[in-house]
């Protein structure tokens, strides 16, 4: 008796998972091409840290490509933009 659950028809193809990390997510930045595994997150606004000098300043949490957080919003494709001055 064949299976219910199974198709018989061939399933359509899938594209390939984006992992839900840093280094996929809308409110990541990198931090430079060299260094492309080390990021700010830009999901919340900067905190504020004190530094060594004991002086306070604003900072972006850094992540690496591959850490996560619950909060992840996957990046839009890039669309085209419209022409100057509108259609002809």
């Amino acid at each position: 008796m064949p299976d219910t659950l199974a198709s018989t028809t061939a399933p359509a193809a899938a594209a390939a998972p984006v992992p839900i990390a840093c280094g996929s997510c809308a409110y990541w930045d990198p931090l430079s091409i060299n260094e492309g595994d080390l990021g700010y997150c830009r999901r919340h606004a900067p905190l504020v840290g004190k530094m060594r000098n004991e002086t306070f300043q604003t900072v972006w949490p850094e992540t690496f490509d591959d850490d996560w957080c619950g909060e992840h919003q996957a990046r839009r494709a890039a669309t085209p933009a419209a022409p100057a001055g509108g259609t002809p």
